[in-house]
C-alpha cells in the first residue's frame, strides 16, 4: 500500500484510472479524514501478478546430521564384524580345525601319477624280429546270454611279429581256448556287449555296450 501525505499534489493525478480486480470498474482514489488519498485496487493488482510471476519458496531442511548418524552405525558395525573375524582366526580353536587335513588338501598335497605304459608288456626283440603283445574281446550281441541272470564274453590273447628286414607283419594266438568273461550285470535282458579294448593309467580296461560298465581285465 502506498500513501501520500499532501493533498494538492493528490488533486493533480485524480484522473489516473486503476481496475478493478473483481467488477471490471475504474476507481480513481480514496480519501481518508485526515485528506490522505489510499489508491489500494491498483496496489493488489499488481501484487497478485507479482506473485503469479515468481515462484513458490520452500524451505527445505538440512539432513546431513541424520546422514552422519547412519554412516557412523554402519562404520561402528564393520569395525565390530573386522574384530570378531580376527578374534575367531587367532584363537586356539581354529588352530586346531586348520591342523586337522581335510580332503580338499589331501588331494592337492598328494601327487597323482599317471602311468603312461604302453604297450603295457615291452616288446621282445629276437633275430631282428620285434614281437608285442596283443589282445582281441568278443561282442556276441544277443548271444552273450549264458545262463539265467549271467552274461559273458572270451578274451583271447597273442602276438603281432614285425620283421623290419622283410616289412612283413604275422599275428599269432596263444594255445587253448579264449579267457571267458562273465557278469550278472545287464540292462533288458541283455549284457557283456563288450566291443573295444584300451589301455588306460597301466590298466587294460572293456566297455559294455548295452549297460556302459567299465570293465578291467586281469591276467
Amino acid at each position: 500500500m502506498k500513501q501520500f501525505g499532501s493533498s494538492s499534489n493528490l488533486s493533480s493525478s485524480s484522473t489516473l484510472p486503476y481496475t478493478s480486480l473483481g467488477s471490471g470498474k475504474t476507481t480513481s482514489k480514496q480519501s481518508s479524514s485526515s485528506g490522505s488519498t489510499i489508491i489500494d485496487t491498483g496496489m493488489y493488482l499488481r501484487d497478485w501478478r507479482k506473485a503469479l510471476r515468481s515462484p513458490p519458496s520452500y524451505r527445505i531442511g538440512n539432513r546431513t546430521i541424520r546422514l552422519q548418524v547412519h554412516f557412523t552405525w554402519v562404520l561402528a558395525t564393520l569395525c565390530a564384524l573386522l574384530l570378531l573375524v580376527l578374534y575367531i582366526s587367532s584363537s586356539p580353536s581354529s588352530s586346531l580345525i586348520s591342523d586337522v587335513p581335510s580332503s580338499t588338501s589331501f588331494l592337492r598335497n598328494s601327487a597323482i601319477v599317471y602311468n603312461h605304459t604302453y604297450p603295457l608288456t615291452s616288446p621282445i626283440i629276437s633275430s631282428g624280429i620285434y614281437s608285442f603283445r596283443i589282445g582281441i574281446i568278443a561282442d556276441l550281441d544277443t548271444n552273450s546270454a549264458l545262463k539265467k541272470n549271467q552274461w559273458g564274453s572270451y578274451y583271447l590273447k597273442g602276438y603281432l611279429s614285425f620283421i623290419p628286414s622283410k616289412r612283413s607283419i604275422t599275428v599269432s594266438w596263444d594255445d587253448g581256448e579264449p579267457k571267458a568273461l562273465q557278469s550278472g550285470f545287464s540292462l533288458k535282458g541283455r549284457g557283456m556287449e563288450l566291443s573295444e579294448l584300451v589301455v588306460f593309467n597301466g590298466k587294460l580296461l572293456t566297455f559294455d555296450d548295452r549297460t556302459g560298465l567299465v570293465y578291467e581285465i586281469e591276467g
